[in-house]
């Protein structure tokens, strides 16, 4: 039975086996997951390929009682410390939830082969690691380098079929989250929502102190500006900020800064970017929205966290979340979109970008497929501007006057342009 099981559940995974182990367990009883071991491969080479890869395991997997013990072989015995999760980000574990079992002799390895493990496969641009898999179909990929949808689609697959009886808790905190966030805003006339564009300093304190503000995720980089907005909201869909890097862990520092200073709440995507950061951050406890990515166009109520999938925070998270609020009127601010006569992606006001090298190393596969070369940005844009206006169409035939106050090159906004030095700020009323 336990066979049949695991090689359904393998037709739909791709990503890890550790959580799926777990929910093997839980749906079948202790007895059929001490059958199959689990093995990294290829061998590693030295303590930085193994400490690197512990991380992530780390990361991926559940608090169980006891750490998840995982073989993994060596090309030949190197010195071994506790691998220092906290020069990963991942400083608040308390302790290690993957115990890697080191396999520095043949005749190691070739017991734990004798047993037909589940095959972890870190490494997959190595022909020879390849070559010496005796069944592919006992493999699962983990490697960082493979493509990106491994990171992404299929961690959320991972969530769903291994966290089943958690999904039903997370949408229950969610929808707590967000009635919590609507009663902190219950007396909203505007919302401005804020991109990161250069144009974003054009939002004056008079237009911010007497509105609710919402920002992406870059922008709490910036004490004076998050001190000016002070946001009630704040929102990303960026994968490489759900995973295990220095790069992440030091924005979620700003993030509990806004959190615990402004009492901000968090919108994340649901699934599996809520299922880790809820793990990994006990501060955004009560404070973490996560919506639903659906096709068609939506907006979030208490029952149903439901937003458009599409490739911006703004339009994919934080535009449904202000909807939501049902204000009178949601002012833009800082989308400022691409300037036709130049090249290269838009400009961002401020960011990470000079900490990206850390995202990069964390997650290559996601910087190597999803960040738009010039060759593929316009046709990005394209899809980008034709979203927004879908968007606002459907904003304003729920009744609500959008407006975009700082200047822009998405069409969609500078059709909807007013100067905000020539125009009257509505308050609260």
């Amino acid at each position: 039975m336990f066979d049949s099981a695991f090689r359904s559940l393998r037709k739909m995974l791709a990503y890890s086996t550790v959580l799926t182990r777990d929910f093997i367990i839980r749906r079948y009883g202790e007895r059929a997951a001490v059958q199959r071991p689990l093995m990294l491969w290829p061998a590693f080479n030295n303590a930085i390929e193994w400490n690197t890869m512990s991380a992530r395991l780390n990361w991926l997997a559940p608090p169980l009682p006891e750490p998840i013990e995982v073989f993994a072989p060596q090309t030949h015995p190197f010195s071994l410390a506790q691998t220092d999760l906290k020069s990963f980000g991942l400083g608040d574990m308390g302790r290690s939830r993957i115990r890697l079992v080191p396999c520095s002799s043949k005749e190691q390895a070739q017991e734990v082969w004798s047993r037909r493990p589940i095959i972890l496969l870190w490494k997959t641009f190595s022909r020879s690691a390849v070559s010496a898999l005796p069944r592919l179909s006992d493999v699962h990929i983990i490697d960082p380098t493979f493509f990106s949808s491994f990171e992404e689609v299929e961690w959320m697959r991972l969530y769903l079929q291994a966290a089943d009886d958690a999904a039903s808790q997370q949408r229950v905190d969610a929808s707590a989250a967000f009635e919590s966030f609507l009663n902190t805003v219950s007396d909203a006339n505007r919302v401005n929502v804020c991109g990161n564009g250069p144009s974003l300093s054009e939002l004056t304190p008079s237009w911010s102190a007497d509105a609710i503000n919402m920002v992406r995720n870059s922008a709490i980089e910036s004490k004076p500006l998050m001190d000016q907005l002070r946001p009630s909201a704040v929102g990303f869909i960026d994968s490489v900020l759900f995973g295990p890097s220095l790069f992440a862990r030091r924005y979620f520092d700003s993030l509990q800064r806004c959190v615990d200073t402004y009492d901000s709440y968090v919108f994340v995507p649901a699934g599996y970017a809520q299922f880790l950061l809820s793990q990994h951050y006990p501060f955004l406890r009560g404070r973490l929205i996560g919506m639903e990515l659906v096709p068609e166009l939506s907006y979030p109520t208490i029952t149903s966290l439901r937003a458009a999938m599409s490739g911006s925070v703004v339009t994919c998270l934080l535009l449904p979340a202000a909807l939501g609020i049902r204000p009178k009127h949601i002012a833009i601010w800082g989308c400022d979109g691409r300037d036709s006569s130049k090249r290269g992606v838009w400009s961002y006001r401020t960011g990470l970008s000079p900490r990206l090298h850390e995202a990069a190393a964390a997650h290559p596969a996601h910087f190597r497929d999803n960040v738009p070369s010039e060759k593929s940005l316009s046709t990005f844009y394209e899809t980008y501007c034709d979203h927004f206006e879908r968007l606002l169409s459907y904003i304003e035939q729920q009744g609500v006057l959008v407006e975009s106050r700082s200047f822009s090159h998405v069409p969609a906004l500078a059709a909807r342009y007013t100067d905000c030095r020539n125009s009257h700020v509505s308050s609260r009323p």
